[in-house]
């Protein structure tokens, strides 16, 4: 359907809303102007640590907390996998853990080795591109400049419009409008850079190039959405502009060509009402604007529509229906002034924000974030700064997380240290009490003294010395065998069985150390050798005292150093997390300040909308006191303020 189709309650009864990445016409323009504040960075994201192998390959499991304490460590560069589909997961890692640096550190390297060089350029690309999402024009610049192609038909497209967009973003805008010439020239199906040309030509001052472009593309056929979307822009800008050079027919004509059912067709229905108004023709003004007062009340056009309704009806004469209708525009303009004062209640307690990055869908070129107010403010959404700091809002609360984790760590390690410490002391507590109980010297005497009875029962020659406990229990019980029969035969010394007992047992106890003495020499062997391990592993027991002792001695101080660097390490991560609250807050209060003003803008509108209105029923009914018919003029041009900012 067509604005030149247009009849009252043509229009669907649930218009589609403007969506987030286009403001429109003089909104749109003076955002191609470029918005140049400072570069907003975050300094605690590891830049210039080198990155290891198990790093990357800990952070593709999932666990980035081990990935950034590998990178952080500073240990080697980062290996080149031999699988190509392994290095570029690498590379992706990197981008999105937002190590920017390393990752074009590595894709130097995977450029030198000559491997897969269209898939290196498109990591380019993709990596400018995030660095321009986070304005580090310079470095979006050298990535793109490492693209060297040949690229697919689309990829290379995208190429020159994203190298436009960061000419345009650093104030070059003639250079930016050169590289669009050529896109448009060479790809002419390439919508997008045949309307951002256009309003680039129209930005640097070549207004007619400009015209004739966009004058173009909204006569162009379409076949997709994003066409159409972009045909429905270029002639809604065309048609404002027309409006604003006093070229009213021409508008006319152009607006017809916008969709009913578009994004853009507010705009366009504010700007076809004006086309006929400047017509002197208030009756066909009217269908328009009534059709659009329909819509969302939130939505400027609507509101200004709103507005000229009532000042239309004056100019046919129907006074009546004027204050009417100027009453019913006060309402609605008190209620928009009441629900723009809730939004910016809301949005300076903060809960706004907190939303939006609490919404997992984050900024989206084709859908809305599922937040409060997001459908009223899609050009809050769409402004390059305000997503430049949205983004750094999502790196600082991810480095926060990780210096949270650090956090934990640290005090987990000061723990473990103390109960080292503790453990370490009980240790050296029993050392000494063993050393002060001299046990060690008491063996090493009694190895001596066992040395000396070896020596001793050597030279006696007996044997007795190296009998083992058997034996010597069998000799003491021959010992008291034989006391016992001497005894007896004393007492009887005629009794032949005792006399035959005592020779038999004396015989036995000798030949027992008879078969000692002639085992002595093994003996003495067995002795030496038991004698030799002894005395080894009194050594090794000696070494092994005096070594615990020099490590009980050496590990206090040790675990105190590393205690120290863990406490350091605690006191430098707590610096960065006050650091990185003060940046979060900063950032915020940016974001928040950018969505404040674009609603104290509007908020100022109201307010002007409100003082015409008024001033217009006051006027009205003095015309009707008075006996006089005067229409009121909506200011000195004949239109209100959101008109003119549109023009």
């Amino acid at each position: 359907m067509r604005l030149s189709n247009l009849k009252p309650g043509a229009m669907p009864a649930k218009p589609l809303r403007p969506g987030v990445l286009f403001a429109l016409v003089g909104a749109m323009l003076l955002a191609s102007q470029g918005v140049h504040g400072e570069t907003l960075r975050v300094a605690a994201q590891g830049q210039g640590a080198a990155a290891s192998r198990e790093a990357v390959d800990s952070l593709l499991q999932g666990d980035e907390n081990l990935a950034l304490s590998a990178w952080l460590s500073g240990r080697s560069k980062l290996d080149l996998p031999s699988d190509d589909d392994q290095a570029f997961k690498q590379c992706d890692a990197l981008m999105r853990y937002g190590l920017y640096q390393e990752a074009g550190d590595f894709l130097d390297r995977l450029a030198a080795s000559k491997r897969s060089p269209q898939r290196v350029d498109l990591a380019w690309m993709r990596l400018a591109k995030l660095q321009l999402q986070r304005w580090h024009l310079d470095e979006a610049g050298s990535a793109l400049k490492k693209v060297h192609g040949p690229l697919p038909e689309q990829q290379d497209i995208d190429r020159n419009i994203l190298k436009a967009q960061i000419l345009d973003a650093a104030s070059d805008k003639r250079a930016a409008v050169e590289v669009l010439k050529t896109v448009a020239a060479k790809w002419p199906q390439s919508y997008l850079a045949r309307y951002n040309l256009g309003v680039l030509q129209v930005a640097v001052g070549a207004v007619v190039p400009g015209w004739m472009t966009l004058n173009a593309l909204g006569t162009a056929p379409v076949k997709t959405d994003e066409e159409r979307i972009l045909r429905d822009r270029a002639n809604v800008a065309l048609g404002f502009v027309a409006l604003r050079e006093k070229q009213p027919d021409d508008a006319r004509r152009i607006l017809e060509r916008v969709s009913l059912d578009g994004i853009e067709s507010n705009r366009a229905l504010l700007g076809y009402g004006w086309a006929l108004m400047d017509q002197n023709n208030a009756q066909g003004g009217l269908v328009p604007w009534i059709e659009l007062s329909k819509r969302d009340p939130h939505d400027p056009a609507v509101q200004e529509a709103q507005l000229m309704i009532p000042y239309a009806y004056d100019l046919l004469g129907a006074k009546a229906k004027s204050v009417e209708a100027y009453a019913a525009a006060i309402k609605g303009f008190e209620r928009e002034m009441a629900y723009l004062e809730s939004m910016m209640a809301f949005i300076r307690s903060g809960q706004w924000v907190d939303a939006l990055m609490k919404d997992p869908s984050g900024l989206q070129a084709d859908k809305l974030p599922d937040v409060p107010y997001a459908a009223d403010l899609t050009d809050v959404l769409a402004d390059t700064t305000f997503q430049a700091l949205y983004q750094n809002l999502l790196d600082l609360r991810a480095l926060q997380q990780r210096l949270q984790h650090a956090q934990a760590k640290a005090d987990e390690l000061h723990d473990i240290l103390a109960e080292r410490q503790r453990l370490l002391a009980d240790v050296r507590s029993q050392l000494a009490s063993f050393e002060r109980g001299a046990q060690l010297d008491a063996v090493r005497r009694h190895a001596d003294a066992l040395g000396s009875d070896v020596v001793a029962a050597e030279a006696a020659g007996d044997g007795a010395a190296f009998a083992d406990a058997s034996q010597v229990d069998r000799l003491n019980h021959l010992t008291r065998v034989l006391a016992r029969a001497q005894e007896l035969t004393r007492k009887f010394p005629r009794d032949p069985d005792l006399q035959a007992l005592t020779e038999r047992v004396k015989l036995m106890k000798g030949l027992m150390k008879w078969q000692w003495a002639q085992a002595q020499a093994d003996r003495i062997d067995g002795v030496r050798d038991d004698m030799q391990f002894v005395k080894a592993g009194l050594a090794q027991v000696q070494q092994r005292q005096a070594s615990i002792s020099n490590a009980l001695q050496q590990e206090p101080d040790r675990f105190a150093r590393l205690d120290g660097r863990v406490v350091a390490l605690r006191s430098q991560v707590d610096d960065a997390l006050n650091r990185t609250a003060e940046l979060t807050q900063e950032q915020r209060n940016l974001m928040q300040g950018i969505a404040l003003s674009e609603l104290s803008r509007r908020k100022s509108h109201l307010t002007a909308y409100l003082t015409q209105a008024r001033f217009a029923v006051a006027s009205l009914y003095d015309q009707a006191a008075s006996g006089t018919a005067q229409p009121h003029r909506a200011n000195e041009q004949g239109q209100p303020q959101e008109t003119q900012d549109a023009k």
